[in-house]
């Protein structure tokens, strides 16, 4: 049972890693996109 939470628990972080990398681009995506139409 420990090892399937410690699995989840590593799952959970890896998950939140990726949703924070995902965030992070598509903000600098925009900032990049924006700053080009804008000019």
């Amino acid at each position: 049972m420990q090892t399937n939470d410690m699995l989840l628990t590593q799952m959970a972080r890896r998950l939140l890693l990726l949703a924070e990398f995902v965030v992070i681009t598509t903000r600098v995506t925009t900032k990049v996109v924006w700053l080009l139409f804008s000019v």
